[in-house]
């Protein structure tokens, strides 16, 4: 249980620097047709609430992908948490471009949107998960809290 809460607590921070990401590509007006948050809420039908959409992002970013995270990362090859956590991020990536791109009208790799925009959806989950799979890291190590009693001195 713990390094699930780490997972969500690292999804939480990752899922932030790509929120400020997403924010900052926003406000640049490049590739206007690319607006990940419209997209994520035209997917799960949540109409034109943005707050309500900002909530349904971190949940999935630090709740779902974090939890997932933890579950999986020590599974995944790399000897590294940055970059299994990279890894991860392109496998949440594929998931985006499989299915919520195509729920929201998008296309698969969104390509009704055009290549670039699955590159910079690439871009910015390369860097969820780098930030995740770091973050995670540097928490602090999990401790097996039963360990003592396990073991007796011999002194």
């Amino acid at each position: 249980m713990i390094d699930i809460l780490k997972g969500i607590a690292a999804g939480a921070i990752a899922t932030a620097v790509l929120s400020a990401l997403m924010l900052a590509h926003s406000s640049s007006g490049l590739l206007p047709a690319l607006d990940p948050l419209e997209l994520l809420m035209s997917a799960f039908g949540i109409g034109d609430q943005r707050p309500l959409g900002w909530i349904v992002h971190f949940v999935i970013g630090a709740l779902l992908w974090g939890a997932l995270f933890a579950w999986v990362e020590p599974r995944l090859p790399g000897d590294a948490h940055a970059r299994r956590g990279t890894l991860f991020g392109v496998l949440v990536w594929l998931v985006m471009m499989l299915v919520i791109m195509p729920l929201a009208g998008a296309g698969v790799f969104a390509l009704r949107i055009g290549v670039p925009a699955s590159l910079v959806t690439l871009l910015l989950h390369v860097v969820y998960g780098f930030v995740l799979g770091w973050t995670y890291g540097k928490l602090a190590p999990t401790r097996d809290p039963f360990a003592s009693r396990n073991h007796r001195s011999t002194a």
